[in-house]
């Protein structure tokens, strides 16, 4: 097909071989193959954590930062161009194209009836080499545990047990988690179909492919072309394998490690029960790692250029042009979109995190004026020349819900207060900006992050070891014990 031939009934007959294939050997490995009993609570953790709320935040953050990548897009070309200039020069040439777009949303939609189906068969469209699928599988876990279907056997030539018993926890306590892994497809697949889409018009306009032959290569790209559009992707949906979350990978196993040597003098612990046991004592607290360490690196880049600067740097050094105009682009709407943000806590039209720990307090707060939230009515009568003062039945929208440019909302929303801004002199706008842009951003970034839901439990760790007194110390383990009560219970 890459070089050109019919062949897609061939193609579409070999795909559902593959598939049925695949599907086979995961059904075999998946009984077979024994999970540690610290990996299935973690990924039970995982999976119930999610929530349908959750999801649909997945989605619309998703959807902003599609648009975000627009917005980074136009400024990021003219400053790529710049930098060619200077003898960095760009692996493809790109310009400003509606057409990459409308290609982009149509594998949009493909992505979406691919999501689809990914929910219905537990199976990823992508042909690639195969790998171990590591869902729950529950019925065929079910199955399995009733005798049906190939199980390890044990040095006594009989089934093991364990064995036994982790595949009727997957079919059972295993169904909503697996069900809410299979819902996460609908806030990935069709965002990194999109941005694929995208790199591929590109790669075919740089090849100066026209009409049907641009239309094939989209179809079917090169490997090498394919590997790039789909690293891209992985990008917009912070899937993509980086130095921030290998960090956070290593740092993960360091704790893991460590606790599980600290096992050693527990009567009847042996080595993989330790590692079982270190895993689920950790990822009780941190049941995500790639995902927020990718989410972290970004919103700084967008946030602060103490961080964007050093990224452009390095990437310049490395001669990655497109990389750098890239984190250009980012730091320029991070700051328009934290501009934005200042003018309306200015005009007390933002609120940001709680600091109540008194619950009549928090409701309160919340009657009045939600948490993390934008006061849209308010807005609108500012717009139109009317007051922003709160009304009784203002409504009132969540920016938490809007992805990383809400991030950066928060950020800001952490760094400056009302006062302070109501006491600037308007006539040296130019100035204040370049103020906020060099102030302390990226920690503000750092804070917000902290108090998203999947890194509470992190939090609120940090928050126990860091208690100067005794009351602190109390409420701050109190926290800590009920987010991970709630974690391990979910």
């Amino acid at each position: 097909a890459i070089a050109g031939e019919d062949v897609e009934a061939d193609l579409l007959s070999k795909t559902k071989e593959v598939k049925d294939a695949e599907r086979r050997l995961d059904t075999f490995s998946n009984a077979v193959i024994e999970r540690g009993w610290g990996e299935i609570a973690v990924m039970l953790i995982q999976g119930n954590l999610l929530t349908p709320m959750s999801q649909i935040t997945n989605v619309g953050a998703n959807m902003v930062n599609a648009l975000g990548k627009v917005a980074v897009d136009a400024i990021a070309l003219p400053a790529e161009r710049l930098i060619n200039m200077f003898g960095i020069e760009s692996s493809m040439k790109r310009n400003y194209s509606i057409n990459a777009y409308m290609y982009g949303l149509r594998k949009f939609g493909q992505g979406f009836v691919e999501s689809l189906d990914t929910i219905k068969t537990g199976q990823d469209s992508d042909v690639t080499e195969w790998r171990i699928h590591r869902g729950f599988a529950p019925i065929r876990s079910l199955m399995s545990a009733m005798g049906k279907g190939d199980l390890p056997l044990g040095p006594d030539g009989n089934v093991s047990l364990s064995q036994r018993a982790k595949l009727a926890v997957q079919g059972t306590l295993g169904i909503p988690a697996e069900t809410m892994f299979r819902f996460l497809s609908l806030g990935d697949t069709p965002f990194r179909r999109y941005v694929e889409g995208i790199e591929l018009y590109h790669a075919g306009k740089n090849m100066g492919l026209e009409g049907e032959a641009l239309i094939e290569f989209m179809k079917h790209p090169t490997f090498k072309a394919q590997e790039a559009a789909s690293k891209e992707g992985r990008k917009l949906t912070f899937q993509e394998r980086t130095a921030m979350s290998d960090f956070a990978d290593d740092l993960v196993d360091f704790f893991e490690r460590s606790i599980a040597r600290g096992l050693d003098w527990v009567p009847g612990m042996d080595e993989q029960g330790a590692k079982s046991f270190a895993k689920f004592i950790v990822r009780t607290n941190m049941p995500y790692v790639r995902t927020p360490a990718n989410m972290l690196i970004e919103t700084l880049a967008y946030v602060s250029p103490y961080v964007a600067a050093p990224m452009i740097m390095k990437k310049l050094k490395d001669g990655d042009a497109r990389g750098a105009s890239q984190d250009f682009g980012k730091i320029m709407v991070g700051t328009m979109v934290a501009q934005t943000a200042i003018t309306l806590i200015r005009e007390g039209l933002i609120s940001g995190a709680l600091d109540y720990t008194d619950d009549e307090e928090r409701n309160i707060a919340y009657d009045q004026f939600p948490p993390n939230s934008i006061n849209v009515s308010g807005l609108k009568r500012w717009i139109d020349g009317g007051s922003p003062a709160h009304q009784k039945d203002d409504y009132f929208l969540g920016y938490n819900k809007l992805g990383i440019l809400g991030a950066v909302m928060g950020a800001t929303t952490q760094s400056v207060s009302k006062e302070q801004l109501q006491s600037r002199d308007q006539d040296n706008f130019g100035i204040h900006a370049l103020q906020d842009v060099f102030g302390l951003g990226a920690f503000s970034g750092i804070t917000y992050m902290m108090d998203q839901s999947f890194m509470q439990g992190v939090s609120s760790l940090i928050n126990v070891i860091a208690a100067s007194d005794v009351d602190d110390l109390s409420r701050s383990f109190e926290n800590w014990t009920k987010s991970t009560f709630q974690a391990v219970s979910a």
